[in-house]
């Protein structure tokens, strides 16, 4: 089925209103997370060592939330790992489907399911 114009014209005004969201809360999480820090004492090398891993953890973990990325779920474990690494005896992981209620499911064929 073809789409009209006015809906193709709405359709990307919603997919850059929804990038632009994406990456005011991406910048505002970062900032605060470098004034956190800085309020803890760390000094600006150490921050800015702190921010170039994170990015990269940031960017390696997104593929867990890639609908179309066949091996979301392994990253999902991963991040989980890393967590429950963290943690060790000191508290109880909380999964990531329970963290992340909003993400839709993979079930075990790999397909996205949506959540009920």
């Amino acid at each position: 089925m073809k789409k009209s114009g006015l809906l193709q014209r709405q359709a990307k005004n919603r997919a850059e209103a929804y990038s632009r969201a994406q990456h005011i809360e991406r910048q505002l999480m970062f900032d605060t997370a470098q004034i956190a820090l800085h309020k803890l004492g760390w000094g600006y090398d150490r921050i800015c060592r702190f921010s170039q891993v994170w990015m990269e953890l940031r960017e390696y973990y997104t593929e867990a939330f890639r609908p179309e990325n066949p091996e979301a779920d392994v990253y999902r474990e991963h991040l989980d790992a890393e967590i429950a690494d963290i943690l060790k005896d000191k508290a109880k992981l909380v999964p990531f489907d329970e963290r992340y209620p909003e993400v839709k499911k993979i079930n075990g064929t790999g397909k996205w399911v949506q959540r009920r």
